[in-house]
């Protein structure tokens, strides 16, 4: 896999502002280090394309998908969330459908996948449509997404207003029962999964709900 992290010369080592660790042990003679998964990307540390040491991860096509169901109800417009936990925001948290792509898996396809995965309503007509914008960097500092159709690419889908009811616990709506098709390791997922007004959703912790949010407005499927 590319990457834009290049081998530190030999006159800089010695000015590295990051150190490095293994197994709590110091490594001083760093000029490049690589930790990766096959199935997910790489991290890299060394040279920037800046100039100085610093680290960046490259992920399988650059970046992964997220995928955005939605609802209009009474003109309004409602964001599909599910609940999940996110170790590093402290617990679990809302956020959209999303993931990595998988080797030469198109962007499409792991829109379909992640959807389908974490959620389990398979749509009828597939109404799977791409959100109009640039693909993303989900943090430009540390991501890399210099290559051609790289980065995180958005996709809607359209759940009708007659397949949802209303949630009163949790103020929004939810799946009519027998609509999905739960599989067991994602049935929590399932159970979790609500459709909230966008203004609530977009004030989520989760950026690339926010985001996802910017994206359905945008595309003006609702007045606000």
């Amino acid at each position: 896999m590319d990457t834009l992290i290049k081998e530190i010369p030999e006159e800089l080592r010695q000015k590295r502002g990051w150190k490095v660790e293994l197994n709590g042990e110091a490594v001083e003679n760093v000029f490049h280090l690589k930790i990766f998964n096959p199935k997910f990307g790489e991290v890299n540390y060394g040279m920037t394309p800046g100039g100085y040491d610093g680290w960046s991860f490259h992920g399988i096509g650059g970046g992964g998908v997220v995928t955005v169901p939605f609802s209009i109800i009474d003109g309004e417009l409602y964001v599909g969330l599910v609940k999940q936990l996110r170790q590093n925001q402290g617990g679990e948290a809302w956020n959209v459908p999303r993931g990595f792509l998988n080797p030469n898996e198109s962007h499409f396809k792991a829109a379909m996948r992640e959807y389908e995965e974490e959620v389990r309503y398979l749509s009828p007509d597939r109404r799977v449509k791409p959100l109009e914008g640039e693909n993303c960097n989900p943090n430009s500092a540390f991501f890399e997404t210099a290559g051609k159709g790289e980065g995180v690419k958005y996709y809607s889908i359209e759940i009708l207003p007659t397949q949802l009811e209303l949630d009163p616990e949790q103020n929004a709506f939810k799946f009519k029962s027998g609509l999905l098709d739960p599989a067991t390791k994602q049935a929590e997922l399932i159970l979790k999964c609500r459709f909230f007004a966008w203004r609530k959703s977009v004030q989520v912790a989760d950026m690339f709900t926010v985001a996802a949010v910017g994206r359905l407005l945008a595309a003006q499927l609702v007045r606000f």
